[in-house]
C-alpha cells in the first residue's frame, strides 16, 4: 500500500494557517467578525480537502484543494501588503507545487468510471467555500445579505449532499440571489471575487450533472423499494442469486431433498 503523501498536506494547512494569521493581525479593516469568519472557514475547508487527498485518497479533494488556493491568491489581491502577507503568499506558491507535484499523481488511484458526476461533487463543496468568501468579501461591518449567504450555504451543502431538490434549487437560486444582494456595497476587487464565486456556483448548479445526482439517487431508492417476482426473472439471473423460479434458495431446496430421502 502507498504511503500517505506528507508535502502536500502540509503545505496546504501551513498556507491556510498562514493566512490564517494574517486575517487576525495583519487586516484590521475587514473587521473582527468577518475576519474570523473566513478564517475559520478557511481552516475547515482546508482541513477536508486534506482528509479526502489522505484518507480518501479522492481527486476531488486535488481539484477543491486548488479552488481553496486560489481563494488564498484572491485574498492576495485584496490585502494590503505586509511582513505576514509576504509569508502568506510565499507559502501558497509552495502549496501550489505540492498539490500539482507527482507525489499525488502517484498516490491518488485514477478516476473510477462509475461514480457521482464531477460536478456534483464540486458544488457542495463550494457551497462550503461561500461563507469565508462572503465575510472576506462584505468586511465590516458584515451586511444581513452576507451573514445570511454565511449561515444559508452550509444548510443548502448538506441539503444537496442529502440529494434533495430542495438543495438544488436553493443553491441555483437562494445562493446567487443573496450573493447579488450583497454586492452592491461592495469594492471593485470584493465584488470581482464574489461574482466569480457566484458564477462559477450559478454554472455548476444549472449543469445537468448536479440535476442528474439528484435525480439518480431518487431512481435507486426507488429500485431499491420494487421487488420483482422470480417468475419474471431471467434465468441466469436466478442462477447467479442462487435461487430456484419460485425464489427458494437451492441450498434450502437440497437440504429438503437431503430430509426427505433420510426420512425414507
Amino acid at each position: 500500500m502507498d504511503r500517505p503523501p506528507i508535502f502536500a498536506p502540509v503545505a496546504l494547512l501551513a498556507a491556510a494557517a498562514a493566512w490564517t494569521l494574517t486575517l487576525a493581525f495583519g487586516e484590521p479593516t475587514i473587521g473582527t467578525s468577518a475576519a474570523a469568519v473566513a478564517a475559520i472557514d478557511l481552516l475547515l475547508v482546508t482541513v477536508t480537502a486534506i482528509v479526502g487527498i489522505v484518507v480518501a485518497r479522492a481527486r476531488w479533494a486535488r481539484r477543491f484543494a486548488l479552488v481553496i488556493i486560489g481563494f488564498m491568491g484572491a485574498m492576495a489581491l485584496t490585502m494590503q501588503i505586509s511582513n505576514n502577507w509576504i509569508f502568506a503568499l510565499a507559502l501558497t506558491g509552495v502549496a501550489i507545487v505540492a498539490v500539482t507535484g507527482p507525489s499525488l499523481d502517484r498516490y491518488l488511484p485514477p478516476r473510477p468510471a462509475s461514480g457521482p458526476p464531477r460536478k456534483a461533487v464540486v458544488l457542495p463543496l463550494l457551497l462550503l467555500l461561500f461563507p469565508g468568501i462572503a465575510a472576506f468579501a462584505s468586511g465590516s461591518p458584515v451586511s444581513v445579505a452576507a451573514w445570511f449567504v454565511i449561515g444559508g450555504t452550509p444548510v443548502v451543502a448538506w441539503g444537496y449532499g442529502k440529494a434533495r431538490a430542495a438543495g438544488l434549487w436553493a443553491a441555483r437560486i437562494a445562493v446567487p440571489i443573496a450573493a447579488m444582494a450583497m454586492m452592491w456595497s461592495l469594492d471593485p476587487w470584493s465584488m470581482l471575487l464574489l461574482g466569480a464565486a457566484v458564477l462559477g456556483e450559478f454554472w455548476l448548479a444549472w449543469s445537468g450533472d448536479a440535476a442528474l445526482a439528484i435525480e439518480g439517487s431518487g431512481q435507486n431508492r426507488l429500485a431499491r423499494s420494487i421487488a420483482i417476482p422470480p417468475e419474471l426473472t431471467p434465468p441466469e439471473i436466478l442462477a447467479a442469486a442462487g435461487v430456484d423460479d419460485r425464489g427458494m434458495r437451492l441450498r434450502d431446496q437440497a437440504s429438503e431433498s437431503g430430509e426427505e430421502e433420510g426420512g425414507e
